[in-house]
């Protein structure tokens, strides 16, 4: 896939919607700190530093195309990701992007937000997608997620 779908991808979660309901940021939170810049906090599973080196320079393309955005990557290792998601909620400091499998959807799904609309004002056409993924990524007629964009 073109490096530009990565970042209408991108865009769609960072600027369409933000895909976890309780997103905090500190002081320099989702809604912007006054100036018009915004940090936004994406939290991916890695298991390499090769993997994190492609998350952060997707991060980056976000940045370039929309220079008010910053995405900071954080990752953790597969098997703490869902543990690391529960408790950022629990705690009230979950990122503002998150990774999601189908598989996982009932288990934090309610922690998600409905993506639909942002399919509206962005150039991401989530019919591209398989149906089958594109299901497994809903819960109650939410998209709570983008498919992976090799899906």
């Amino acid at each position: 896939m073109k490096s530009g779908k990565y970042v209408a991808v991108g865009a769609t979660v960072a600027v369409g919607a933000l895909l976890l309901a309780g997103c905090a940021g500190g002081n320099n939170d989702a809604a912007g700190n006054g100036d018009g810049d915004v940090e936004l906090r994406w939290i991916m599973s890695a298991e390499s530093q090769k993997e994190v080196d492609v998350w952060n320079h997707l991060a980056e393309m976000v940045h370039e195309e929309y220079p008010n955005i910053t995405v900071k990557f954080e990752s953790t290792p597969f098997k703490d990701h869902y543990n690391k998601l529960t408790a950022q909620a629990a705690s009230n400091d979950l990122a503002c992007i998150a990774g999601l499998q189908a598989q996982r959807v009932p288990d934090v799904g309610s922690l998600f937000t409905d993506l639909t609309s942002s399919f509206e004002s962005t150039d991401v056409n989530i019919d591209d997608y398989a149906p089958s993924i594109v299901e497994g990524l809903q819960e109650d007629g939410k998209q709570l997620a983008v498919p992976n964009p090799d899906a």
